[in-house]
């Protein structure tokens, strides 16, 4: 008997928590939800500051080419300085390509930051269902008969365990008491 209440308090203490499983398997979500959400806010954090310097370059850039465009009229292709005209070119070329370089990455910062607030989004979502449904087991566990119930929930695998020993203490304990009499019985009377 107290092997079959030993184990059945085991067995629940392995089996029978789910009520204890789902609220902390909640809060496990919730502070994985919090890690992501920092995680996200500091990706944004990193990406905003990138994107101004980046948009500075591209109307520094074109400010640059119209200055260099307007100086390449026909009249200065015929008697401007040869060598003045190729610098320009060059520095016009390079304009171009810091231009066109600029637009893309300013372009990727934004893409990159629409993702990341997307996804602070979604995850703020799922924090907030999370977060609900810890509000509808801290309203389950408010009263006293729940508190019954949950102390009753943590404590009854051991007192199984508990009864369980005693009960086999109790059913060895006459096993002990025959030779405890035997050893009074051979001991010499006095007389």
């Amino acid at each position: 008997m107290s092997l079959v209440l030993a184990g059945m308090g085991i067995w629940l203490f392995a089996h029978d928590r789910p009520e204890l499983k789902h609220e902390s398997r909640l809060r496990q979500e919730r502070a994985e939800l919090e890690a992501k959400i920092t995680q996200a806010a500091h990706e944004i954090g990193r990406l905003e500051p990138l994107i101004p310097p980046e948009q500075e370059k591209v109307v520094g850039a074109e400010k640059v080419i119209r200055q260099l465009e307007q100086l390449q009229s026909t009249w200065d292709l015929v008697v401007g300085n040869r060598a003045q005209q190729k610098a320009n070119a060059e520095r016009l070329e390079r304009m171009r390509s810091l231009h066109s370089t600029s637009v893309v990455r300013v372009a990727e910062f934004q893409q990159q930051l629409a993702d990341a607030r997307r996804t602070l989004e979604g995850i703020s979502i799922e924090r907030t269902r999370v977060d609900a449904q810890l509000r509808v087991e801290d309203t389950k566990k408010a009263g006293a008969v729940s508190q019954l119930n949950r102390l009753w929930l943590q404590g009854r695998p051991w007192f199984f365990v508990s009864a369980g020993i005693a009960m086999g203490a109790f059913a060895l304990f006459p096993l002990f008491q025959p030779a405890r009499e035997q050893k009074k019985g051979s001991e010499p009377r006095p007389e």
